[in-house]
């Protein structure tokens, strides 16, 4: 994996980003596969006969951050298509699968990333009593400017506090605030 302070480096605040996460923590020959497989991809990617410029992280073995920039020009739909393809046939020879976009990434209790469809995160965050602190994947964002800023965030400054009842600080009351203003 490359050192972080070179990731994405070279890649304007404009690249698009997608955010994929697995249903689970990757072994490490499921990690180097995907590696291979992403950088193999990357060397050749290409948009209406414009080459792309791209990049990756996989995070904790588990999100897959990719980026894209083509220079003077546009990521077209098949060019998009086509890193799909990628992944899904690398999680298929792997045996995991992608997580969908009604998942909700987070970090459990124990600090490991967790993952549930939105319906049962509702129920984890009511019985758990998790609070506005607890750290999400905001799997939304779709630029380089975005991911600078950080994609793991406190639920009480994304989107996820108006949609799940996070305990405020006063938790010990059991007060539920559902406006929840962003954290300091």
């Amino acid at each position: 994996m490359k050192p972080p302070e070179i990731l994405f480096k070279n890649l304007p605040d404009d690249s698009r980003i997608w955010i994929h996460a697995t249903d689970r923590k990757l072994s490490e020959s499921e990690t180097e596969a995907v590696t291979r497989a992403v950088d193999q991809f990357l060397q050749s990617w290409t948009s209406h006969e414009k080459d792309v410029q791209g990049d990756f992280l996989l995070l904790e073995n588990q999100i897959l951050i990719l980026a894209a920039f083509v220079p003077d020009g546009e990521l077209s739909g098949c060019g998009i298509d086509k890193h799909l393809h990628v992944i899904d046939k690398v999680a298929e020879n792997c045996a995991f699968n992608w997580t969908g976009a009604l998942s909700v990434l987070y970090r459990d209790t124990s600090g490991e990333i967790a993952v549930a469809q939105r319906s049962e995160f509702r129920q984890i965050v009511t019985e758990q009593k998790l609070p506005l602190s607890t750290r999400i994947f905001d799997q939304s964002i779709s630029s380089m400017s975005e991911v600078r800023r950080g994609i793991e965030r406190a639920a009480g400054s994304s989107w996820h506090a108006g949609q799940f009842p996070f305990y405020s600080k006063e938790e010990k009351t059991g007060v539920i605030d559902q406006t929840s203003p962003a954290l300091q």
